[in-house]
């Protein structure tokens, strides 16, 4: 893990899936520079007077996201004493053999590409932003898929999913 910078963030607060507007609060542009899959992470930032802490999930191998601070508290330009990991979990991201189509701006087409009955499956999406080629927050979304039968499509429109807005990042099965 990288931490490339500590900013000023300004926009919904996306950690707790309030969407309250936030001004000033502290984010991180965290960079998983490892060769495998992050399913979470939590880094700490020791501050001369507190710490931040800042949490992500499903952040692909190379990839890069901007996480906001887990309580919301505000961005000082106080000094950084300390960076640590806290935890973090490593988990296969391509577990479920799925084929997703993208069918309009909402909508998905998901195929059991096996030649097993899948249950349980599931997809995870970020939000991204790509005139920066980040995701946004540290959270990610899960669309749960009905059992699918070998060659078997669904139709599914994931929640706060759009096109040109988020990107599916893990597909498994339990």
């Amino acid at each position: 893990m990288e931490i490339e910078e500590l900013v000023a963030y300004e926009g919904p607060f996306l950690e707790d899936g309030s969407y309250e507007p936030v001004s000033d609060a502290a984010a991180i542009m965290l960079r998983n520079t490892g060769s495998r899959g992050i399913s979470f992470c939590m880094v700490a930032v020791e501050m001369e007077s507190r710490t931040l802490y800042f949490a992500v999930t499903w952040l692909p191998a190379g990839e890069r996201a901007l996480v906001l601070e887990h309580d919301g508290q505000v961005y000082t330009r106080e000094a950084i004493a300390e960076c640590r990991v806290v935890g973090i979990r490593w988990e296969e991201f391509e577990s479920a053999p799925l084929q997703v189509t993208q069918l309009g701006e909402k909508e998905l087409t998901v195929t059991n590409q096996s030649g097993q009955t899948l249950e349980n499956s599931c997809l995870r999406h970020k939000l991204y932003v790509s005139q920066g080629d980040y995701y946004l927050g540290g959270f990610s979304f899960c669309t749960y898929l009905p059992i699918l039968q070998p060659g078997e499509s669904c139709r599914i429109r994931p929640e706060n999913y759009g096109a040109e807005t988020a990107k599916i990042v893990a597909k498994l099965k339990k």
